[in-house]
């Protein structure tokens, strides 16, 4: 799409377009292997942002990050939403080291760090740095109101994941765990059909359905599953998957493996237990449990969690950074 003439953006909603920003290399281990490689794949912005005086330029951490410096604006802030090396097994260690040099220099106003583990490594990067820690969120609009209205569809002895076929989803565990838990439907929502043999018949692993889609596959389960497995030591720094806030907030119990900071984000609201007869019994603590989140705690939750709130937060501290001028050096 970047590269067709005619696509320069996709409008969203009112005031807000999307761009695909072209790059000469993918940014893919294969392609991008070197320190030259990078700075070349990384030269030059896209000319529909070059000489635009910006106020604002917020990124997160991802490829794109490396632009970072072509971009004339006021205020630049990283939101650290994930452990750069997290990714060693996608993106060549050479643009990692990248990342974390912007995350050394003063480019940036402020860091904005998604949990408590993370704010401890940018700190540790640049002990000078204004990091603050602005946690994920919730679309209460979408995926919880604070009431119990939905009990009427839900499920008994149901469970869900949401996300895809990435490196530290446990499969296999997901697999065993459904077929000892012969009484319970199991339904693995984006990794798609097919994809693994010997598969008991209580288990569907089925294709990613569309966000507005999401709520009602949400709201006929009883338990949302975390079955992580910390991969490259990522999850030491994963306090609270999204996916964990669409969970309590669309009332469902949580049943997660207990790897990395996910006890420490999610202790309260979820439910632990590694290999089979761990996470089985998690996921029947957490059905169990689930009613205690309905009704004025559910609420809570999702008040100290929606992004409205996260919203007003940024909004604050970019407010506070435009009226009070800021040395970085």
């Amino acid at each position: 799409r970047a590269w067709l003439r005619h696509a320069k953006f996709v409008p969203v909603i009112d005031g807000l377009n999307e761009w695909s920003l072209r790059s000469v290399l993918p940014p893919h281990r294969m392609f991008v292997r070197s320190d030259a490689m990078v700075e070349f794949s990384h030269r030059q912005l896209s000319p529909a942002f070059q000489g635009v005086d910006y106020d604002l330029c917020i990124s997160d951490i991802c490829p794109n990050l490396l632009l970072i410096n072509s971009v004339s604006a006021q205020i630049k802030i990283c939101r650290l939403n994930d452990w750069p090396w997290g990714f060693e097994s996608e993106i060549h260690r050479c643009m990692i080291i990248a990342i974390e040099t912007l995350l050394r220099s003063p480019v940036f106003s402020e860091v904005w760090a998604v949990s408590q583990e993370l704010l401890s490594y940018a700190r540790q990067l640049r002990p000078s740095a204004v990091t603050v820690y602005l946690p994920n969120g919730v679309d209460s609009a979408i995926f919880g109101d604070g009431k119990s209205q939905h009990a009427s569809r839900r499920r008994p002895n149901r469970a869900i994941y949401l996300g895809s076929p990435a490196q530290w989803f446990d499969a296999d565990l997901v697999r065993d765990v459904a077929a000892k838990m012969r009484d319970w439907e199991f339904h693995v929502y984006g990794v798609g059909r097919g994809h693994w043999r010997g598969n008991p018949s209580n288990l569907l692993w089925l294709n990613a359905i569309a966000r507005v889609e999401v709520a009602a596959a949400l709201q006929a389960s009883t338990v949302g599953l975390i079955p992580f497995r910390n991969s490259h030591g990522r999850m030491n720094f994963v306090e609270r998957p999204l996916k964990f806030y669409e969970y309590v907030a669309s009332g469902l119990g949580v049943a997660s493996t207990d790897v990395g900071a996910l006890r420490l984000g999610m202790n309260g609201l979820a439910h632990f237990g590694n290999g089979v007869e761990g996470f089985s019994h998690a996921i029947e603590l957490a059905a169990a449990d689930r009613p205690r989140l309905d009704g004025d705690q559910l609420k809570a939750f999702i008040a100290e969690n929606c992004w409205e709130f996260r919203i007003d937060q940024m909004v604050e501290r970019v407010l506070n950074l435009q009226s009070t001028p800021v040395t970085v050096g």
